[in-house]
């Protein structure tokens, strides 16, 4: 449909058959948009697939032996597939440590400011959604063992949430911390989460009383957090997101149904901008994911996207409670058997993608780069592979 809207324009097949990749700005760039979504979603294919082939069985002596032996081969290509998460995340959180450490240190690549140390990613946002999401999972997914093995452990997250406050996003410190509630909810004695919920009203009270004070207000990252934490009207706190937001509702409103085009946000929002808005004339991304596909591609597809992450979490949680019923079983069976491993990775990989969705609401990391689309998809399939009738029934 973008193509067949722009082939009459001068100078479109040019840039089209031999220009690779198209900026921002340009009125291609839905070429660019189409295909980052597309490489997810093909990602994204070829993991669910590792989790969803069907393999003959020769040995099969009848039907029903068959279907048994196919709904046993398929849930384990999808344990195969989420076997990789614990992996992934290593990799990922001590990739971000040491470019990090690198660009902090030695300043390569050199940083935009002394807030903006993001590497390898592309921006903050980048940066402190999979922060936050590797955090998730690690918290989420904690396990008994030894003494050596948890001060190991321990360090690990304390790396971790070193990364989660370095981001200097907003959205990744409350993504933080609401992931960290619902764990202990989820986890914990419910008087624990009580206790977890009052020393963050304490905190939000300490922060909005010395929100006047200079010192807090020199320092970049004390400034941040309160502006977070500060009680005050919603939209005070970031109003060139609100605007944003408000060009992209009125997006929504024109074409609610098939949307604007994907890739049209940045340059078709500012012909929406209210009246006195002063970043009207400035293009920009929604910074919210969901609003954006909604303008981009209607009303309709968005709603089945939210629709498809709705299906992933609540099959996550699922998943989990079967394992953790199964376990508890067989810890009163045999106490000294411990507590194994996977059904706390489900939960973590589940918790993982809660986090990263949470920061993408104030964020447009997803819509734009092709890393975020690889995380994100993992994250679906690793989720989605599982295969929670097979566990229920066994």
């Amino acid at each position: 449909m973008q193509i067949a809207r722009h082939h009459d324009a001068t100078g479109f097949w040019t840039p089209f058959c031999r220009q690779p990749v198209f900026s921002y700005g340009d009125p291609l760039y839905f070429m660019t948009s189409a295909f980052v979504w597309l490489q997810g979603l093909f990602f994204f294919r070829m993991l669910s697939a590792k989790g969803t082939e069907e393999r003959g069985n020769e040995g099969a002596r009848d039907k029903g032996e068959e279907q048994g032996a196919l709904s046993k081969e398929r849930s384990a290509g999808g344990e195969a597939v989420s076997a990789w998460a614990k992996p992934v995340f290593v990799v990922y959180g001590c990739t971000l440590a040491a470019f990090y450490l690198f660009q902090l240190c030695l300043h390569i690549p050199e940083p935009i400011d002394t807030t903006t140390y993001c590497s390898p990613l592309e921006d903050i946002h980048s940066f402190g959604s999979i922060a936050v999401a590797v955090f998730a999972f690690a918290i989420a997914s904690w396990r008994r063992q030894s003494w050596a093995r948890t001060l190991i452990y321990g360090i690990g997250v304390i790396a971790l949430l070193t990364l989660v406050v370095a981001s200097y996003s907003r959205a990744t410190w409350l993504a933080g911390a609401l992931v960290l509630l619902l764990v202990a909810w989820i986890r914990l004695p419910k008087k624990w989460t009580a206790a977890l919920v009052g020393l963050g009203v304490i905190a939000v009270v300490i922060i909005n009383a010395n929100a006047g004070r200079e010192t807090w207000n020199r320092n970049p990252y004390l400034w941040r957090l309160i502006s977070l934490a500060r009680v005050e009207n919603l939209a005070n706190k970031s109003p060139d997101r609100f605007n944003l937001y408000y060009k992209t509702v009125g997006m929504i409103r024109e074409h609610p149904f098939v949307g604007h085009g994907i890739g049209s946000i940045y340059l078709t929002s500012v012909r929406f901008a209210r009246p006195g808005d002063p970043y009207a004339d400035i293009p920009n991304f929604t910074h919210n994911f969901l609003l954006q596909m909604a303008a981009e591609l209607g009303v309709p597809a968005a709603a089945l996207f939210a629709a498809l992450i709705g299906c992933a979490l609540h099959r996550g949680y699922r998943r989990w409670k079967i394992e953790d019923r199964r376990a508890n079983a067989e810890a009163i069976r045999s106490p000294v058997s411990g507590i194994r491993y996977h059904e706390h990775a489900m939960l973590g990989v589940t918790m993982a993608l809660v986090a990263y969705l949470i920061t993408q609401m104030t964020a447009n990391a997803l819509n734009i780069y092709i890393s975020n689309q690889f995380f994100f998809w993992f994250l679906m399939a690793a989720v989605l592979s599982f295969n929670t009738e097979s566990a229920e029934a066994e």
